[in-house]
C-alpha cells in the first residue's frame, strides 16, 4: 500500500474469563442464546434469539478444513452487518474512511474469541458477508446459541460457536489526522 508509515496492533479486553488470561472487572456472565452487542456504539443491546430471527435471514454454505477433513455446512441467519446496524457504531463522519479503523471481537460462551476488521464486514467495503447463524444444516441453534461464521477461511478458526458477545472497537490513529 502506498503511504503506509505504521501498522499498530492492540488486544481487545476479554468479554469472558479465559483460562490463562488475567481477569477484568468488565467481564459478564453470558446468557445463551442471547447476544450482547456492545463497545463503541450508540445503543448497546442484548438481542434475544427471537429478535435475531426477526432480522432478514440469509443462507450461506460455508466450507473449511476441520483438521485435514473438508467440512461444508449450510448456515442461515442475519448478516453480522445487519446485527451491527441495530447498535449503530460511532463512526466519525468527518474522518476519511473511518470504518476502516474499526474491528469487531466475537466471543463464544466458552471464552473463545475471534476478531474481524469492520472493512471485512461492511457490504460497501470488503463484503465478506459474515453471518450470525441461527440454524446449521436446517437445525436450530437456539439451545447452543448463535454461531458467527466467515466463509472463505481455510481452517474455520474464526467461526465462533455459542456466540454471546459482539464487541465493536475503533483504533485511534497513531499519526494525527484532521477530523479523526
Amino acid at each position: 500500500m502506498k503511504h503506509v508509515v505504521m501498522v499498530t496492533t492492540r488486544r481487545a479486553n476479554p468479554q469472558l474469563p479465559v483460562s490463562g488470561c488475567p481477569s477484568s472487572a468488565n467481564l459478564f456472565t453470558p446468557s445463551v442464546p442471547s447476544l450482547v452487542v456492545n463497545g463503541d456504539v450508540k445503543t448497546p443491546q442484548t438481542l434475544t434469539f427471537s429478535q435475531l430471527q426477526g432480522l432478514t435471514q440469509v443462507g450461506q454454505t460455508v466450507s473449511f478444513l476441520s483438521g485435514t477433513t473438508p467440512t461444508t455446512i449450510a448456515e442461515s441467519g442475519p448478516t453480522l452487518a445487519d446485527v451491527l446496524a441495530q447498535v449503530t457504531p460511532n463512526f466519525k463522519t468527518g474522518c476519511p474512511n473511518d470504518r476502516l479503523r474499526w474491528y469487531v471481537e466475537i466471543t463464544g460462551s466458552d471464552g473463545y474469541a475471534s476478531v474481524l476488521s469492520y472493512g471485512e464486514i461492511d457490504p460497501s467495503l470488503g463484503n465478506r458477508n459474515p453471518l450470525v447463524s441461527l440454524a446449521e444444516n436446517g437445525i436450530s441453534l437456539a439451545g447452543a446459541g448463535p454461531r458467527v461464521v466467515q466463509n472463505g477461511d481455510v481452517r474455520g478458526g474464526r467461526l465462533v460457536s455459542g456466540t454471546v458477545a459482539v464487541s465493536v472497537f475503533r483504533v485511534a490513529p497513531r499519526i494525527p489526522v484532521a477530523r479523526c
